[in-house]
């Protein structure tokens, strides 16, 4: 989930949560499995209540 909100921040500029991180994560494994094609991701929650968190992951990569 993680991972999902620093690929989302750095190539969209949303500060996204950790619930939203993990919607990215697996709206990246639909998109393989059936392609490019509309979809709608609903993200639940933004960054402010774990930036702590995503700090640490960011400095560390």
């Amino acid at each position: 989930a993680v991972d999902g909100v620093v690929r989302v921040a750095r190539s969209e500029g949303l500060l996204i949560g950790l619930s939203s991180g993990a919607v990215f994560k697996a709206f990246l494994k639909v998109r393989e499995r059936f392609g490019d094609v509309t979809y709608l991701l609903i993200f639940p929650d933004d960054i402010y209540k774990y930036v702590d968190i995503i700090g640490r992951f960011v400095n560390s990569t």
